[in-house]
């Protein structure tokens, strides 16, 4: 009878008792407060309290708290325990040594303030910090032992990703260029036939054919006019000099008509009989005696040109006779301009293989219709524009578009040395906000974007929002 009252008692306690490692809800005499968690110089720092002033517990019982860092890849990272423990437990941990070092043991009703920092592993950049609970000296399981979660880690790197804005240049209606130059025929004195031969005759002369050989061949081009205008210096008469200005020029327009036979009206000619402006330049531009004085005369236009260089000649001889010997040479020359047109370019393909061959050909709008169907950040997207900038080096929109492909490729350097040269546009602006963002200069980056979005670019506020999204990012988030 005895025996069987025993077993009974037994077996209704054990039915009523909870096991001592299963799974349960955080007990709530267990409490946590003014829990502080950050990450700096590579470590992750926990400090919080641990409150046990409502907690009952038996003498020979005890309850370890595990802080853990942990992820749902299985990776963990345990802290130093916090033993709480009833009386005699208690004086058997101590008596036994039982607490290593860095853990506290304490008793029911006290409070530990708790303080640990953890190395930063890789794998911590997404992962939960908690607090599990070990009732039976079994370790820890985060499956099977009650826990509380008191905080998400999220330190993904907050990155900008711009999108960039290629801005679409106006399109030349007809594309006209100009191959210009100054050519120094030398002619026996007092004529005006052309000796080809003659002195330096074969190499200035070069120079006119060079210009119109470079493009005459070409099919892609048509070559509209050839305008020569023929110098004289201004020593002599008035009329002599006017007679050799002419005669020269139409002497020369004649020797480069007769080697290309040009259409009618292709050929056109003017003349000065004297560079007085040529030798005013040359004077203000070099020291020389009596600089202010010789400058007077060259300008006094209420003077007719002979009496000026007897004046010139009259006052100032020894200065005379340099210009005469250095400086009048050069203000014989006959200055040329080639006009033509360049067809209409329209296939990206066929354009792309322009741009890298004769890029002088394209429109800058033209160049912006093959890059529409290139990848940004490759090499080949990059030549384009750099080929775009060899022909227009002073271009705003070229500048800009350049600049684009220099930070989608990621030369932030060069795409900063490009948008000084892109104007204020609303798109150099918006650009100059990405060029921020990606150096991760967020003030700036937020004053661009800002501006860009009160001139109505259209991806200004996506960018600002992005901007306040990575500002306000919380990479701790301590949960209730």
């Amino acid at each position: 009878m005895r025996l069987q009252l025993i077993l009974t008692v037994a077996l209704t306690f054990l039915a009523s008792a909870k096991p001592l490692c299963a799974a349960d809800q955080p007990r709530e005499d267990l409490r946590l407060s003014d829990i502080d968690l950050r990450r700096a110089d590579g470590n992750i720092d926990l400090k919080m309290n641990f409150d046990f002033s409502d907690l009952r517990l038996g003498s020979d019982r005890e309850i370890a708290l595990i802080p853990v860092i942990h992820d749902d890849k299985g990776n963990t990272a345990t802290m130093p325990r916090v033993v709480v423990a009833g009386h005699n437990r208690y004086i058997r941990d101590l008596r036994a040594d039982n607490i290593a070092p860095g853990e506290t043991l304490t008793k029911p009703g006290k409070t530990v303030a708790y303080s640990v920092s953890v190395p930063f592993q890789p794998w911590m950049e997404n992962a939960t910090v908690s607090v599990a609970e070990d009732l039976c000296g079994c370790g820890l399981d985060l499956i099977s032992s009650s826990r509380r979660d008191i905080a998400l880690l999220d330190f993904t790197p907050r990155t900008f990703t711009p999108s960039f804005l290629y801005m679409r240049p106006t399109a030349e209606v007809v594309k006209t260029r100009n191959i210009k130059g100054s050519a120094y025929i030398d002619f026996r004195v007092n004529r005006t036939d052309i000796n080809p031969d003659y002195r330096r005759n074969p190499e200035e002369l070069k120079k006119i054919t060079a210009s119109i050989d470079s493009i005459k061949g070409d099919s892609d081009i048509t070559i509209k006019t050839l305008t020569i205008r023929g110098f004289a210096s201004p020593e002599g008469s008035l009329a002599n000099n006017e007679r050799l200005a002419k005669g020269r020029t139409e002497a020369l327009a004649s020797y480069v008509n007769n080697l290309y036979h040009f259409p009618a009206g292709v050929m056109k000619t003017s003349w000065v009989a004297e560079d007085w402006d040529g030798l005013e330049a040359w004077v203000k531009n070099n020291e020389i005696e009596n600089r202010d004085e010789i400058l007077a005369i060259i300008a006094d236009t209420s003077l007719d040109p002979d009496k000026r260089e007897w004046r010139l000649k009259s006052r100032f001889p020894q200065q005379y006779r340099y210009l005469l010997e250095n400086v009048y040479p050069g203000l014989r020359h006959s200055d040329y301009a080639v006009d033509y047109t360049i067809r209409t370019f329209t296939d990206p393909a066929q354009i792309r293989e322009i741009a890298f061959t004769a890029p002088q050909k394209l429109s800058l709008e033209e160049f912006y219709v093959a890059g529409e169907k290139m990848t940004p950040g490759t090499p080949e997207f990059n030549r384009l524009w750099d080929a775009a900038l060899s022909v227009y080096p002073t271009s705003e929109v070229a500048n800009l578009n350049a600049a684009n492909a220099a930070m989608a490729s990621g030369n932030l350097d060069r795409a900063t040395a490009l948008l000084a040269k892109a104007g204020d546009t609303p798109e150099a602006i918006y650009a100059r906000g990405n060029l921020a963002a990606m150096r991760g200069d967020y003030k700036t980056a937020t004053e661009m974007f800002s501006r860009a979005a009160k001139l109505k670019v259209a991806d200004a506020p996506a960018a600002l929002s992005r901007i306040t999204e990575i500002l306000n990012a919380n990479p701790i988030q301590l949960l209730k």
